[in-house]
């Protein structure tokens, strides 16, 4: 507020140097100065003051004092109360409206606030129609009210008609000046209906199957369209509120602006497309929402197993009818043996629909089994409903090789034949023959027919029952578990009719066989008529002394149609040698030599066992081989002893591969037999026994030596000698043990560290580092192999000092 004033009439005798101005609210009883310091008067423009910092809405009163040189004089009668408060005018117009919406019977405006509001805030806004056809005005909002906002919607419009609007700010001072609108049509405003969808595209085309599937939309549109929801998909639908076509187990909630779709779990059949329509008299709208539900993928079909072999097999199938929603990136498959429990992995991923199964066992039995994997995981598995065995794939096998007519009989003929170089995968079985007629008295041939009545097990076959004269072609057919083969080719055509040839034998060189196996030498003879067989048997290394075989229990011989068969039983050494079999007819004679070597465990080694040495703990034993090896080298010998008087066999060593042991840890003056054995790689032979041997020394020790004599003798130092004694124990004398003592001792000790060896002359030995002063004696013993013989009798005490010599006289010549 501005405050002015007068000056007062009386100055009080000094000029006035400033006024205290005071101010006080209603129903105050104190008043308080406005300013610090007294105004003066420069400070004054016309004695007026502008008080500040005043409480807006309260009533204040002023009262003023003036100064001189004296002091403060009485202050002045205060002035009126007044209100602190703006001056206000009437605001400034509103902005101009806009119509917001409108419809048949309604208009929305809309505008904005005055730019001034005259000083005092705006109270509200009065609204003003003018329809068409009408004289007046008329108020929107009631006489009483004003309108709050910026915003209003005018009912009760008739429609077509024109109308226009004025509003009104109004504040404390009053009225502005109207806004003013053109004339507007009272019509509905047409908006083209729109859809939007409140999900990302994302969420909506990857959803988990079990998860719910929700998709809300929001709608647009003036009228407000209808909706109408369709799904495009496998799952089963119905009609819902009688609009929609959605799956039975969804639910839809629409609103004017909203419509859900929801389905609370979702199932791989709900793949697939939402259309949203929506539809009004502005035209219409259609939205399309793709969902694509996912989830593991389901089991591969048609597993089947194919090309199986005795270590591998291939696995085929088709991909799962449903892939969950999602590629299938890999399959998984595994194995297991059909008396195992446990799967293991046969590849870490496989992305074709078949599989090469590496690593099976040849004969086992093995399921498989196989699921598919997507980006969610491994879906159910599909197994194989039977198990595939692991062998090689069976064929019917090539036909039999080199059929050939080995005789021809009367009324009957001899046919040979190979196997098959390719058995198909499955071993032959059996073969069958086939033969074709040709009659001797027709010209046609009759066609092929069976000649065997049983199956033919081996690659020969004779074929009886012919017709002499007449004309044979025969061929082979060999079968295995898959079938039978293509037929040979054919041999022939032949005429039946005896044959006659000179004998022909067929017989291995060499043969070995195995002690104690069957032998069974088998000939192949030929001959028309048929030959006589005789069997001879030469030792192996003189030939010439064959004998003819006898035949017993132990050795036999069988004849065929074309073989002989000589059969040894349980076979022997001895059955080793040179075997000749001699074939002859009428046209001829043949023969035909075959070395048998039986192997088996060799003989006794050659007497007799002979004793190297002889000692009172250890015998050395040598002995000669054995003149039969069994036939297969020597590898070592065992050696086995007893005490005489016992009958228990003790075994010593196996491990002599030459033919000389010393056997040791022997009790001196037991009585012992040795055995000994050799050994090949068939076993242990026959054994040969030594005589009874007493584990003894046959050398006594030596006899006695003499008294020794000592000579040569120094204060360090003798020369001790001795003979050797008469009885040298049976053996040579091989050294002699010298030994001193002093005599106030009481132990022997040696002068040597070895044996002195003799020298077969007078023996001497020169005793060194005596002690001079010592007295010492000596004494000698004889060795030989036997052991030291006794000591000899000790010398007589010498003393240890050098020699003492008389010096010669000498003559002295006085001369007085």
């Amino acid at each position: 507020m501005t405050v002015t004033w007068d000056a007062p009439l009386d100055n009080g005798g000094s000029t006035i140097q400033g006024y205290w101005l005071e101010k006080r609210e209603r129903g105050a009883v104190y008043w308080g100065r406005v300013n610090r310091a007294s105004l003066t008067k420069p400070s004054v423009k016309g004695l007026e003051y502008t008080v500040l910092k005043l409480i807006e809405g309260s009533e204040y009163q002023f009262r003023i004092a003036a100064c001189n040189a004296a002091g403060v004089g009485p202050p002045c009668e205060s002035s009126e109360c007044r209100l602190a408060a703006d001056p206000c005018k009437p605001p400034c117009p509103p902005g101009s409206p806009e119509v917001k919406d409108k419809t048949k019977s309604s208009i929305t405006l809309t505008w904005s606030p005055p730019e001034r509001d005259g000083g005092s805030p705006i109270k509200g806004y009065v609204v003003e129609v003018h329809e068409e056809g009408s004289p007046d005005w008329r108020r929107v909002n009631p006489a009483d009210k004003l309108h709050p906002t910026t915003e209003i919607t005018v009912p009760d419009l008739k429609e077509g008609k024109k109308c226009k609007f004025r509003i009104y700010a109004v504040n404390a001072a009053g009225n502005s000046e109207p806004a003013k609108t053109g004339d507007i049509l009272v019509q509905d405003i047409l908006i083209e209906p729109s859809v939007s969808l409140d999900i990302s595209a994302h969420d909506l085309l990857n959803c988990r199957a079990g998860t719910p599937i929700r998709i809300p939309v929001t709608i647009a549109g003036r009228p407000v369209p209808k909706v109408t929801w369709t799904f495009d998909g496998p799952a089963e639908t119905e009609k819902k509120n009688e609009l929609h076509t959605l799956p039975v187990d969804s639910e839809i909630q629409t609103t004017d602006t909203t419509s859900v779709v929801l389905i609370p779990e979702s199932k791989l059949n709900h793949s697939g497309r939402f259309i949203i329509n929506a539809e009004s008299v502005a035209g219409h709208k259609v939205a399309k929402v793709r969902v694509n539900v996912v989830d593991l993928p389901g089991p591969p079909r048609d597993l089947k197993v194919s090309d199986v072999t005795r270590g591998t097999c291939r696995l085929t199938w088709k991909a799962p009818e449903s892939d969950g929603g999602e590629r299938v990136k890999s399959y998984f498959i595994e194995k297991k043996a059909v008396d195992g429990k446990a799967w293991t992995k046969v590849n870490p991923a496989c992305a074709a629909q078949s599989l090469v199964v590496p690593d099976l066992i040849n004969g086992q039995e093995y399921l498989f089994r196989i699921r598919a994997e997507n980006r969610f995981g491994f879906g159910p598995l599909a197994e194989t409903a039977e198990a595939v065995r692991a062998k090689d794939p069976i064929h019917p096998p090539d036909p039999p090789t080199r059929l050939k007519i080995q005789s021809v009989r009367k009324g009957s003929v001899m046919l040979t034949w190979r196997a098959p170089k390719n058995d198909g995968g499955s071993p032959v079985t059996h073969y069958s023959v086939d033969l074709l007629c040709w009659e001797a008295n027709s010209a046609q041939k009759e066609s092929w027919r069976r000649c065997n009545r049983r199956d033919v097990d081996t690659t020969s076959f004779k074929v009886e029952e012919l017709t002499d004269g007449d004309e044979y072609e025969f061929r082979v057919v060999a079968h295995n578990e898959a079938g039978p083969s293509r037929p040979s080719t054919t041999v022939g055509p032949i005429v039946v009719q005896d044959q006659t040839c000179a004998p022909s034998i067929e017989l291995k060189e060499f043969m070995e066989q195995e002690q104690g196996s069957d032998i069974s030498i088998v000939a192949t003879v030929r001959g028309c008529p048929f030959p006589t067989l005789t069997w001879f048997k030469a030792p192996p290394h003189k030939t010439d002394d064959r004998v003819e075989v006898q035949y017993d229990e132990h050795i036999n011989k069988m004849v065929s149609d074309d073989s002989c068969t000589l059969l040894i039983q349980q076979g022997k050494r001895p059955d080793t040698g040179l075997y000749t079999l001699v074939a002859s007819n009428s046209l001829g004679k043949a023969s035909k030599e075959m070395r048998l070597n039986v192997l088996g465990r060799p003989g006794p080694p050659s007497a007799p066992i002979k004793f190297e040495e002889i000692g009172a703990e250890r015998i050395t034993l040598s002995w000669l081989p054995p003149t039969d090896d069994g036939g297969s080298k020597i590898t070592n010998y065992v050696i086995w002893r007893r005490v005489a008087n016992r009958k228990t066999w003790v075994i010593v060593t196996n491990e002599p591969k030459d033919r000389i042991w010393t056997v040791e840890s022997l009790m001196a003056g037991h009585e012992y037999v040795f055995r000994i054995m050799a050994q090949n790689k068939y076993g242990v032979g026959e054994p040969l026994d030594s005589e009874p041997e007493v584990a003894r020394n046959r050398y006594s020790v030596p006899g006695q030596c003499e008294k020794p004599t000592v000579s040569g003798i120094t204060m360090d130092s003798m020369t001790v000698s001795w003979e050797e004694p008469e009885d040298d124990g049976g053996t040579p004398i091989t050294g002699f043990w010298l030994e001193r003592k002093e005599t106030a001792g009481k132990r022997w000790t040696r002068v040597s560290r070895d044996p002195i060896r003799p020298t077969g002359m007078a023996e001497s030995f020169v005793v060194s580092g005596l002690i001079e002063g010592s007295h010492y004696m000596f004494r000698v013993c004889a060795i030989n192999a036997a052991g030291p013989g006794p000591t000899s009798p000790p010398t007589d005490p010498v003393f240890a000092r050098d020699p003492i010599c008389k010096s010669p006289l000498l003559k002295s010549q006085v001369n007085v």
